[in-house]
């Protein structure tokens, strides 16, 4: 107690991950608990404030309010440290395809996608990179966004002047194939002309390469302020590079090709901070719980 170890050392000390310690510190502030408060308090109080429905108190989690305390006096904690406990964060998330079943995602929410062939090492081990983070701008729309990206569920097709996504994603074919094709310009003016083949190749690749994980977000304000700050960490503090045959190498973007995601917007916005990822902790707690996990 009183030690001022980082988080990191905190986790390592109580064997526990970095992102249930950075949840743990969240709720307590959102609580209103301080180091005075705290230390009146024993495990089965704590643990009430914490989770104030009981119905929401995760199971197999014993709350040590020791940590708590020391970690509010904490010294600091590399962006780096950030992008790694994003990926430990996400890792449990279900994860899902083209055919996801609308009523298993959130009706808001942040998405990651992941493309396959991209991987990062993380911890020694090959685990699939984020190759793009978004979200629903309007309130119940995370469901149609999402087939928004992947196009059509009949038949192969969509609609490029809907979803950036498949912008980026057509335009990197285009160039791929031929990049003097004379129907790039106008695929990559928003409300330009579409083509239905281009639009099918996009969707195959969707189909095929393209899955995503998420959690709920239901507040408007919060999911932008997440988006911009997830994005950013990502940008700024990669823990990998694309690999050779990525298809973003060929995008229009030089953003795209060279930081290796499917995102142009906030990449020079300001990271993820400490605080914002011990919400991010608590949400994704929550729908994992949600998702029975």
């Amino acid at each position: 107690f009183g030690s001022g170890l980082s988080q990191r050392g905190i986790a390592r000390s109580l064997s526990i991950s970095c992102s249930t310690v950075c949840e743990m510190v969240y709720r307590a502030r959102a609580a209103g608990l301080d180091l005075e408060r705290l230390a009146t308090l024993n495990d089965r109080q704590l643990d009430a404030l914490i989770y104030p429905s009981a119905s929401g108190r995760p199971q197999k989690r014993s709350l040590k309010f020791e940590y708590i305390h020391s970690e509010l006096k904490r010294k600091g904690w590399m962006l780096s440290d950030l992008t790694t406990d994003v990926y430990n964060l996400l890792a449990p998330l279900r994860r899902f395809d083209h055919a996801f079943v609308p009523s298993h995602l959130p009706s808001s929410g942040i998405y990651f996608f992941y493309e396959k062939g991209e991987t990062i090492r993380l911890g020694g081990l090959a685990v699939d990179r984020i190759v793009r983070v978004g979200i629903n701008r309007s309130n119940g729309r995370f469901r149609s966004r999402i087939r928004g990206h992947y196009g059509r569920v009949s038949r192969l097709g969509g609609n490029k002047n809907g979803s950036v996504f498949r912008k980026h994603l057509g335009g990197a074919l285009l160039r791929r194939a031929d990049p003097a094709d004379p129907r790039l310009t106008g695929w990559l003016q928003q409300d330009g002309p579409t083509y239905a083949e281009v639009e099918r190749e996009v969707s195959l690749v969707l189909r095929h390469n393209l899955t995503f994980a998420c959690v709920r977000v239901e507040d408007a304000d919060e999911r932008k302020n997440l988006e911009s700050a997830l994005i950013a960490l990502l940008a700024q503090e990669p823990l990998g590079q694309p690999s050779p045959a990525w298809l973003g190498a060929y995008a229009a973007s030089e953003d795209i090709r060279n930081l290796g995601l499917w995102n142009t917007q906030h990449i020079h916005s300001e990271p993820l901070t400490l605080e914002a990822f011990g919400r991010l902790s608590a949400l994704a707690s929550d729908w994992l719980r949600c998702q029975g996990g």
